[in-house]
Formats: C-alpha cells, sequence, structure tokens
C-alpha cells in the first residue's frame, strides 16, 4: 500500500508540473501473485492487467510499445498513446472509430507495400471501439495478431502477440480480445 501512495503522490507531482506541449509518462509493471495478474499502467494514457506473470523485456522507443513474454515464451506487445500523435492525424480531427479505420487503413498500408506481408481484417466493433487484425509472411516467419482500440478520450491502445506455436489462432484472438475489453482506461 505504501508503494500505491508513493506512485499516486508522484503521478500528481508530476502532472501539476505542466510542460507546455510535454507530457510526463509514469510507466509501471506489478505482478500480483494472488491474484496471478500482471498490470501495466503507461500514465496517461491507458493501463492493463495481463491475466498470468508477464516478464518485461524490451521497449521500442520508436512505437511505445512494450514487450512482455510469459512462462510460455508467448510475446507481446501494449503501445498506449494519443491519437493526435500520427501524421495521418496531426490535427487531431479523427476520433473514435474514425481514428481506428485511419490508423489500421496507415499501418496495413506500411505493411503491404514497404514489407509486401499479407494483412486480413478479422474484426472490428463500431459499438467498443476495436479493430483485430492479422498480419503474416508467406514463410509464416512473422506471424502477428493485432488489436487497436480507442478510449473516449482519444487514447489509443495496440495490443498485439508474435509468432508462437503455443498459442492457437483462436486463443490469440479471445486473449486480446479480453485484453482491450477488460482494459481499465
Amino acid at each position: 500500500m505504501k508503494n500505491i501512495l508513493i506512485l499516486f503522490c508522484s503521478v500528481l507531482l508530476l502532472t501539476s508540473c505542466h510542460i507546455q506541449q510535454a507530457t510526463s509518462i509514469i510507466s509501471f509493471v506489478d505482478y500480483n501473485s494472488k491474484k496471478n495478474k500482471t498490470d501495466y499502467l503507461y500514465f496517461p494514457y491507458g493501463d492493463v492487467s495481463l491475466p498470468g506473470k508477464w516478464v518485461e523485456t524490451k521497449y521500442d522507443s520508436n512505437s511505445k510499445q512494450q514487450y512482455f513474454t510469459n512462462q510460455d515464451s508467448v510475446i507481446i506487445a501494449i503501445a498506449f498513446g494519443p491519437c493526435n500523435k500520427f501524421e495521418f492525424n496531426a490535427d487531431g480531427n479523427k476520433k473514435g472509430f474514425e481514428f481506428l479505420e485511419a490508423f489500421y487503413n496507415w499501418e496495413s498500408k506500411y505493411f503491404i507495400e514497404e514489407h509486401n506481408l499479407l494483412v486480413e481484417k478479422i474484426e472490428e466493433d463500431t459499438t467498443t471501439n476495436f479493430i483485430l487484425w492479422h498480419v503474416e509472411s508467406e514463410d509464416r516467419k512473422l506471424d502477428t495478431y493485432l488489436l487497436f482500440g480507442i478510449s473516449p478520450n482519444c487514447s489509443f491502445s495496440n495490443f498485439s502477440i508474435q509468432a508462437t506455436k503455443k498459442w492457437s489462432s483462436e486463443k490469440k484472438i479471445e486473449f486480446l480480445k479480453n485484453l482491450y475489453l477488460n482494459e481499465s482506461n
């Protein structure tokens, strides 16, 4: 409880020290063995609880993705951020599902045109605002499932599962949807 209080006070202090055009980010990962879940916070843009024990591995500062792995060596990546920090939405006009469509089109175009990858949209939901899709190479060395979501305050969520034979396609899809639908933004 003391750690949570210190974290909360730090958040208040950092958010009260507003620097023009800059946002302070607080990132925090904690495994709760009693609840068997791993919490990931990327304040002020989002947080999520991962079922089971996940260990943070690398962080990609370009994509803002935090990578995690579990005991089965399944690799996932999570990114949160504001929807007005993308070249296709620099003016911030696209919000909600309109932003998701633009994000998906922008990202899938990159995978197709720059890397000659196969892209398939699996599911979209305009009520809960997510797009679930799949990217793979012809040799299946790259085989990634992604879910893009957006909150009412225009913070996006990007969850992905890398190639693994440990989980079926159905399990990957269910995992991503549950992460997004249960995230606590």
